[in-house]
């Protein structure tokens, strides 16, 4: 390679690659005219994560194994509650 090259793996340019991107979003972001809120967009944002995210926990975590107890239910439907309200 010459020393002219530039390397993809450079960090510097990923680094400057991620300030585009956010560069560009940003601009799409406040020049786009949106019909719905965000809020109403959002299952539908989290869609597509929804299937490979676990897909990917699972291949790279190790199995995690959980000591349900009737206080950690209790905990989480808490949590889950107060979430709703």
């Amino acid at each position: 390679m010459s020393s002219g090259a530039v390397s993809l793996y450079d960090p510097i340019l990923i680094i400057d690659h991620r300030r585009l991107g956010w560069a560009i979003a940003i601009l799409h972001v406040r020049r786009h005219n949106w019909t719905a809120h965000s809020l109403e967009l959002a299952p539908w944002q989290m869609l597509p994560a929804a299937i490979p995210l676990p897909v990917a926990a699972l291949a790279v975590e190790e199995p995690l194994t959980v000591a349900w107890s009737p206080r950690l239910i209790g905990l989480l439907s808490s949590a889950c509650c107060r979430a709703s309200a």
